[in-house]
């Protein structure tokens, strides 16, 4: 779950409380390829919570198709989605248990698109919804949203896993997504605005727009920039060290201690 919820917060620069209100009536349809061929499953998010969250009279929608050669199955929000429809029998046909029956489904010539309905008692499901231990079993309770206090603690474990010197938190994907946007060449500042629900460009420039320059000595040389190691000295993953421990025994957390509280002046023995 952690891992949809990092790709749709980086593929819809969301922030945390809209992606968390993502519900199952949000979703999917079937469109028709407009050079042939078989139909093609699309997400398409439209979250409503937004609206009322940020107080705007006008919704984004994402419309994300899928893309057979994608980087990896590992991030494709329709592997996981998908996923996890099926697996809670969500659509209405009952004969809709896999992608393989999907994909025989055809769209009659005077259309562009099929709806895949979401049966409706499972409408207002969430996407990412609460999970309880209960007796020693594991409880799914797919009408209640996951809650912000857990999704930030499951990010900050995959920081330890993966050794980033600092906890990842969900609005570094709207800073990392902002970036991607506003350096593509294919969005304009307006769209960009529109997407990120900005007023002006200012707040883009004030709070958005990275602080680190990595590419000064080729541009005042008149050299062409590497961007290649730009990216590489920019992104978190520079940090990222694997030796760095999750925990700590009494020993070294003594130690830890200790060596924090004489930095600030103090008798950690007091």
């Amino acid at each position: 779950m952690i891992c949809l919820y990092i790709m749709l917060g980086i593929f819809t620069v969301h922030r945390r409380k809209a992606v968390l209100s993502l519900q199952y009536k949000h979703l999917v349809t079937l469109q028709k390829h407009p050079r042939g061929g078989p139909p093609v499953p699309m997400i398409e998010i439209s979250p409503e919570f937004v609206k009322s969250y940020l107080g705007m009279t006008k919704l984004n929608a994402f419309a994300l198709p899928e893309i057979i050669y994608g980087v990896s199955l590992a991030f494709s929000v329709h592997v996981f989605l998908f996923g996890i429809l099926f697996h809670a029998d969500a659509f209405e046909p009952r004969s809709l248990t896999s992608m393989k029956k999907m994909r025989r489904l055809c769209i009659n010539d005077d259309r562009q698109e099929m709806e895949l309905p979401i049966k409706h008692h499972m409408r207002d499901y969430y996407i990412f919804c609460q999970v309880e231990k209960a007796d020693g079993e594991i409880k799914i309770l797919r009408d209640q949203p996951m809650s912000e206090g857990s999704i930030d603690s499951q990010l900050g474990s995959l920081s330890e896993i993966h050794g980033f010197i600092k906890p990842l938190y969900s609005h570094q994907f709207r800073y990392g997504g902002g970036k991607l946007l506003d350096e593509s060449g294919w969005v304009s500042d307006a769209q960009r605005n529109l997407i990120m629900a900005h007023a002006t460009s200012q707040t883009f420039l004030d709070h958005y727009r990275p602080r680190r320059h990595a590419n000064m000595q080729e541009i005042m040389c008149g050299l062409e920039p590497d961007k290649e190691f730009e990216r590489a000295v920019t992104r978190m993953s520079r940090w990222i060290d694997k030796r760095r421990p999750r925990r700590l025994d009494d020993v070294e957390g003594e130690g830890n201690r200790g060596a924090r509280a004489g930095a600030a002046g103090c008798d950690p023995t007091a």
